[in-house]
């Protein structure tokens, strides 16, 4: 039996800087507030990341300042490289399976709902499928994998609209691509979700 490649856990984050960050969000709360739970959500994420039996990367746009995020041991950085995120994350695929990586996961940085528990379920997904998902509340995803090689599956997609899923479903359907799909949670992006999310925090003190 060949022996099996490295696996690649990549996190999709931003320098935390008030007005930079959560600009939805922040038309609601502030730019302070937002940026601020930013930075704990993707602080947060990276030390869940670092749970999970795969080589952890965080992907930033170029210019952003990493010694401005509290690292976990063993994180590499890595520069965004594209003109939209479809592009950044085609991209980012593209640099981990030439590296030699047989399985690649890439999440984003705003979804505190997401646990290792789940990722490692990803991973295991692509055991049977080309690629998994994690459909997002909004109508986007909150991770996707790929394994083997990188597919173009981001290409034409409309970002920041509620047809995001759907409409990688279809290119996934066109292009004969086998999928698995991961249970739908929550990205924090605006008000009414912000405030589901306290209620969780709070529920979960009691």
């Amino acid at each position: 039996m060949p022996a099996m490649k490295p696996r690649a856990l990549l996190v999709f984050g931003r320098e935390p800087v008030a007005g930079r960050v959560k600009t939805r969000l922040a038309a609601d709360i502030g730019a302070e507030l937002a940026c601020s739970l930013y930075r704990q959500w993707l602080e947060s994420t990276l030390v869940m990341a670092a749970e999970v039996a795969a080589d952890l990367f965080l992907y930033l746009p170029a210019g952003d300042n990493p010694d401005n995020i509290d690292q976990p041991p063993g994180l590499s950085i890595r520069t965004q490289q594209g003109h939209d995120l479809g592009r950044r994350m085609h991209q980012a695929f593209q640099n981990e399976f030439d590296a030699g990586y047989g399985q690649v996961v890439l999440i984003g940085s705003d979804c505190p709902y997401l646990g290792s528990a789940l990722v490692e379920e990803a991973f295991s997904a692509m055991t049977l499928k080309e690629a998994v998902f994690g459909p997002a509340a909004d109508g986007g995803y909150y991770l996707v994998g790929q394994r083997e090689h990188a597919r173009d599956l981001f290409h034409g997609i409309r970002w920041s609209t509620p047809q995001v899923w759907s409409e990688t479903k279809e290119i996934m359907k066109r292009d004969l691509v086998s999928f698995a799909t991961l249970p739908v949670l929550e990205d924090i992006d605006d008000q009414k979700s912000y405030q589901k999310y306290l209620k969780i925090i709070a529920g979960c003190l009691q």
